[in-house]
């Protein structure tokens, strides 16, 4: 009976010790790389002054991307309501009708009626 009771603490440790050394074998988180997307949306102003990009703003399934670069926020305010093509590095998805991006180019621009820019 002894020799069971061995066996048993023996093999509690070696299990112990591998299950300890995995834990601290885990890699490390990893930031993503940023995802890249192409918006083509009409610009909004709002009253506390925060700009957004709305995609599909004729139709009930809008989706608004708030612009975080404040660094050209009076041109933005001066685009209000011209319709943009922009590349832009997506920051967060807020749920699945607005999120938050980045404006990296500005790919093409129209006047509110669809006009050239």
């Amino acid at each position: 009976m002894n020799i069971t009771y061995r066996n048993y603490l023996y093999f509690f440790v070696v299990i112990l010790f591998f299950s300890v050394s995995s834990c601290s074998s885990q890699k490390k988180y990893e930031q993503p790389s940023p995802q890249i997307i192409t918006v083509y949306g009409k610009v909004e102003v709002y009253s506390d002054n925060e700009i957004y990009l709305v995609a599909n703003w004729k139709t009930r399934s809008r989706i608004s991307y708030k612009l975080i670069d404040k660094k050209d926020i009076q041109a933005f305010m001066k685009r209000e309501n011209r319709i943009l093509e922009i590349k832009a590095e997506l920051i967060q998805m807020k749920g699945p009708y607005n999120g938050i991006i980045k404006i990296l180019e500005i790919l093409k621009e129209e006047a509110p009626n669809g006009g050239g820019g």
